[in-house]
């Protein structure tokens, strides 16, 4: 563990927080190396799913970067009272420091590579973790795009999902033939319509003393 930034046992989030009328900042509670290693999102009150990222440095920025204790976000527009601010360590991993031939090693550097690397680590941790398989029984990860999460189904859950996406495809295959035959049906009716008029005495005058349509 480096002396200069201990690095303690976390999953870096995500960590949810909610906001008074008017907030902007809001404590990190892990170090922080770069703005951009965070993801923020906001459910607004009164909604129940999370919106999409925030943009670092257009929504929201990050100070006291590299300090064990924790970092600051501020968004770029207050919140609501009640809005709640989603946020996670997600760190892109990269290569900041190089080591020559025959060079010299700085213990610094090299101390604050190995603490990227460890939070890297703790992030992929948290997010494999996520992932679970229960007993021998196959899990399959379903997606929920409206909050960015997941959760996990059993097996039978997921075979009861496939079930129902067959029965809609027959039922919407069983509507799509009755509705070609209401259209079969519609066109006979409107060829013996036609055929009527055809005989109708259109071009009488109904003022003319006896008319009749059908002559």
């Amino acid at each position: 563990m480096s002396q200069q930034f201990p690095i303690p046992q976390t999953t870096r989030g995500p960590y949810d927080a909610t906001a008074t009328e008017g907030q902007v900042n809001f404590d990190v509670p892990f170090i922080v190396f770069d703005g951009a290693d965070l993801q923020v999102r906001i459910k607004p009150v009164g909604e129940t799913v999370f919106g999409p990222l925030l943009l670092f440095g257009v929504d929201f920025t990050v100070s006291q970067l590299a300090i064990p204790g924790g970092a600051r976000l501020s968004l770029s527009v207050g919140r609501s009272a009640g809005d709640v601010v989603r946020y996670k360590g997600a760190r892109l991993a990269k290569r900041e420091t190089s080591v020559t031939l025959g060079g010299s090693v700085r213990s610094s550097p090299l101390e604050l590579e190995l603490d990227k690397v460890t939070v890297t680590l703790q992030e992929l941790r948290r997010d494999v973790g996520a992932v679970e398989v229960i007993g021998d029984e196959l899990v399959v990860v379903q997606a929920t795009l409206a909050d960015h999460e997941a959760r996990l189904l059993s097996a039978d859950e997921a075979a009861d999902l496939v079930e129902q996406a067959q029965g809609a495809v027959e039922a919407a295959s069983g509507f799509s033939s009755t509705a070609q035959g209401y259209a079969a049906d519609a066109a006979t009716y409107a060829a013996m319509l036609g055929a009527n008029l055809f005989d109708f005495a259109l071009e009488s005058d109904p003022a003319t003393p006896g008319y009749d349509w059908s002559e």
